[in-house]
């Protein structure tokens, strides 16, 4: 199947490299972090009007909308997170998590997931702002995490090429296989299903059945 793709907008106003964009609650906005430390929110309505909300002192790597609480966290590339109300353009909160890069950043309820350069999977309370649990599975950087509540899992990728699950009520390692010959960089549920697929450095898209044992299903070369 063909498949026709149009450019309809380009976003501009960073400085730097931008590194993550994240969905809003309305379905015609998103957030953008980048190297310049700028959290930009954008409207598709309106591609010419880009609103600061925060100017950071790092490179912004992760962005994550709580929907609960309506707030946005922001990853650096070292230290920890930040607690941002978007609304009223200001810092709510701030936690120093590690010395090493957040690459992504996930929740569930107010447990936010927190992934980082040194292979640390770090748990925090949103509400309390207090760290809950730190485990480590590899050495090598976590650069994606995906959540599947489905089947109480969160799945995440990391850059010694493996993919883990653990179960989500006590975060015990329930599955470990390598899924590409490269750093995985990002993973996704697809809607209605309970298909994962997975994207790495590589340039391969895989699916693989999480109801199967998360076996392989599908591999598509994306590109070179």
């Amino acid at each position: 199947m063909k498949i026709t793709i149009q450019k309809e907008h380009t976003f501009t106003g960073h400085n730097d490299c931008v590194y993550t964009v994240e969905p809003a609650r309305n379905p015609s906005q998103f957030f953008s972090g980048a190297g310049d430390g700028m959290v930009v929110q954008w409207d598709l309505l309106r591609p010419n009007e880009g609103e600061l909300i925060a100017r950071l002192p790092n490179s912004i790597y992760a962005l994550h909308y709580h929907t609960d609480s309506d707030l946005l966290i922001a990853g650096h590339n070292h230290n920890g997170i930040h607690v941002l109300d978007w609304k009223n353009k200001k810092e709510v909160a701030s936690l120093q998590l590690t010395s090493s890069q957040v690459f992504d950043i996930n929740s569930i309820d107010n447990l936010l997931f927190v992934g980082t350069g040194d292979g640390s999977l770090i748990t925090v309370d949103l509400k309390t702002l207090r760290i809950v649990e730190t485990i480590k599975l590899s050495d090598k950087s976590i650069r994606t995490i995906a959540i599947n509540s489905a089947l109480n899992e969160v799945t995440i990728g990391y850059s010694d090429n493996y993919i883990r699950v653990l179960d989500l009520a006590n975060l015990h390692l329930k599955y470990a296989w390598q899924a590409h010959t490269s750093s995985v960089f990002t993973l996704r549920y697809l809607p209605g299903t309970h298909y994962l697929v997975s994207g790495s450095r590589d340039a391969h898209l895989k699916v693989w059945d999480s109801r199967g044992g998360y076996a392989l299903i599908n591999e598509v070369v994306a590109h070179m």
